[in-house]
């Protein structure tokens, strides 16, 4: 299996940002990692293991990424649009240069990419795959909340609200938009109903519902009682879900 550490100085972050591809070739998506998660996260909890079977048979190409969330949302040093300015120019670093980096990489100028991650990183890949359906045409979320208000105490903003998949999806009316996403390859939400689930099992369900609502066909898989937040299950539910 390849597997290529890269890192480049982000013009958009004003610093060295890393990641690692995992594969050849394959549907290449972008992974990532849970709150305050780093690029190497996948591969020491045992994520790359468990895909390696589909990563060495040319199914799937991944790209893990880094985050920054010590600096945005998690950052509660700063007061909220501080944290907002710095996820954006993370957002721009992802649009513009981990994006660039992928079609080059893969060759294709066009291809379309996947989006996944479980934990927070559900948020961030349902947060950019909805944001940018002309990127983005895959996504598997995993034990995600979709609301991102728990982290801002009462503070909003229109920043706020188009980083916020709840409240953004149900209104959507530019049909250019709507049809990207209803042309989507495919849109899996997963959840397990056990320990530490509770948030994300009613957040994937009402994401599901606006989806419904606005006629964007979707799977939405909930995992029974035994299914926790951790990584054991995510290694289970990557394996069947990833394609």
């Amino acid at each position: 299996m390849r597997r290529e550490y890269v890192n480049w100085w982000s013009d958009n972050l004003d610093k060295k940002m890393e990641l690692i591809v995992f594969g050849d070739f394959g549907f290449p998506y972008i992974v990532f990692p849970t709150s305050k998660g780093r690029f190497f996260e996948w591969e020491d909890y045992g994520m790359i293991h468990a895909l390696k079977e589909k990563i060495e048979n040319k199914i799937i190409k991944l790209y893990c990424i880094d985050s920054i969330d010590k600096e945005s949302w998690y950052a509660f040093h700063h007061q909220p649009p501080l944290r907002l300015k710095r996820h954006l120019q993370w957002e721009d670093y992802i649009i513009k240069e981990v994006i660039k980096f992928i079609r080059k990489d893969c060759r294709d100028e066009n291809i379309p990419i996947g989006a996944t991650g479980a934990s927070f990183g559900a948020y961030h890949a349902v947060n950019f795959f909805f944001k940018h359906p002309s990127l983005f045409k895959k996504i598997l979320a995993m034990s995600g909340i979709y609301d991102i208000r728990f982290l801002l105490h009462g503070y909003h903003d229109m920043d706020v609200y188009y980083n916020n998949p709840i409240e953004f999806i149900p209104n959507l009316s530019d049909e250019s938009i709507l049809s990207q996403l209803r042309q989507s390859l495919k849109i899996n939400l997963v959840t397990g109903t056990g320990a530490w689930e509770e948030n994300a099992v009613s957040s994937s369900k009402n994401l599901s519902d606006i989806l419904n609502a606005r006629n964007i066909h979707h799977n939405l898989y909930v995992w029974g009682p035994e299914v926790e937040h951790h990584w054991y299950w995510w290694k289970k539910q990557a394996e069947m879900y990833l394609e």
